[in-house]
């Protein structure tokens, strides 16, 4: 539901519907910034009725988390933003939209137009500075929309003269940037989703690997072990590696592709190819074991593990 709530505010047009002689309605449209705050992240709320983030949603709605951050130093600030809320509303809004249509900025080609076409492209540049992932450029586009209505509003009298939209929004871009931007990388968000899933079966659906030796010096499964590798489910894990099965793995894609995932896992070097052209690798499987020849896909909870600290 949240997700949806997300796209249908975003995209700014509502569904193409029939009239009963079969002709097109006319679609509704709107263009809205809306804001919004919670103790939960967007994210967290979609999680909660087991679906994902998508990236495309994370560069439309933007969780900006401010605790223990000098966005809001205290807690004074905070409740003099809820006061201030609270006594003056409903006035800027009209107030701004009016100064807009006046200033002949509602006019498409107007020099007005034109000038504030420049003013977005050059708060853009500014904020991303010399960052290149495309989905952090499109969000971009959103703050940088709000740094110029700002400073307009500034000069037009309808905030006051000590407001800095500048230093404000660029502040709010950078916590976004660092803490919220990884929504945006969709493979991240399934290594995320990865690991907890690998940490809480292990030993259990993934079978741990333990070996001794045998009289002749060759190494051989316990047979404790072997009983166990006979219920695996998920995989297996051995020595910091992990071989998951196929279905371990499209738990956590949840939808998203595996091969663009495995690409940049393999860029983190958390996913370790198979020899020659085998995406898979074998498992450490002895020949004594049910299961050997088994392939599976090989990660190393080291790099897997460092990949979602980020």
């Amino acid at each position: 539901m949240v997700g949806n709530v997300v796209y249908a505010i975003s995209d700014g047009s509502g569904r193409g519907r029939l009239k009963s002689d079969a002709s097109m309605r006319k679609r509704r449209k709107w263009r809205v910034i809306a804001l919004s705050s919670g103790e939960q992240t967007v994210e967290s709320k979609i999680a909660e009725s087991g679906k994902r983030m998508a990236g495309g949603m994370a560069v439309r709605a933007f969780d900006i988390l401010t605790d223990n951050t000098d966005f809001l130093p205290t807690v004074a600030d905070a409740k003099r933003i809820e006061d201030a809320t609270v006594q003056t509303y409903g006035t800027a809004g009209p107030a701004f939209v009016q100064a807009l249509v006046e200033g002949g900025f509602a006019v498409a080609g107007s020099d007005a137009s034109i000038s504030l076409k420049g003013n977005l492209e050059s708060a853009e540049r500014d904020l991303v500075g010399d960052m290149t992932d495309s989905r952090i450029v499109r969000a971009a586009r959103s703050f940088a929309l709000i740094r110029v209505a700002g400073d307009m509003a500034v000069k037009w009298g309808i905030l006051p003269e000590d407001a800095k939209p500048a230093d404000t929004v660029k502040t709010a871009f950078e916590l976004w940037a660092k803490a919220g931007a990884s929504q945006t990388d969709d493979s991240r968000q399934v290594a995320k989703r990865l690991l907890p899933m690998i940490e809480s079966e292990m030993g259990l659906a993934i079978t741990v690997l333990s070996h001794a030796r045998s009289h002749d010096g060759g190494i051989n499964l316990n047979s404790d072990v072997r009983t166990e590798t006979a219920r695996t489910r998920l995989g297996w894990s051995k020595d910091g590696r992990v071989w998951l099965l196929p279905d371990a793995l499209n738990k956590a894609l949840n939808g998203y592709m595996l091969k663009s995932f495995l690409d940049a896992a393999t860029g983190h070097g958390a996913f370790i190819r198979g020899e020659g052209s085998n995406v898979k690798s074998k498992v450490p499987l002895t020949k004594l074991d049910p299961l050997a020849g088994t392939r599976a896909y090989q990660f190393s909870l080291e790099h897997l593990q460092a990949w979602v600290d980020g």
